[in-house]
């Protein structure tokens, strides 16, 4: 599947099941929002490191609040 120009955003992509995710659509050109309450900065910059479109959202998604944030943030990195 090509992602290219798409955009994700992952919530709980900072590790286990969510970074893979979040992995397995940047190596198919997605750029990637990782959102998370802890260590999305870092796995952002993990995907970064492989070459990969990355950043990232402290976000709790059970407040409205924060992802309205997180998304944009989406909208201002990509």
């Amino acid at each position: 599947m090509d992602l290219a120009g798409k955009v994700a955003i992952v919530t709980g992509g900072a590790m286990g099941i969510g970074f893979s995710t979040a992995e397995g659509l940047a190596k198919q050109g997605a750029s990637v929002v990782i959102a998370d309450l802890k260590g999305g900065d870092l796995a952002a910059k993990k995907l970064r490191d492989q070459g990969f479109k990355a950043t990232h959202a402290v976000a709790d998604v059970s407040s409205e609040e924060d992802t309205q944030r997180m998304s944009e943030t989406a909208v201002k990195e990509f």
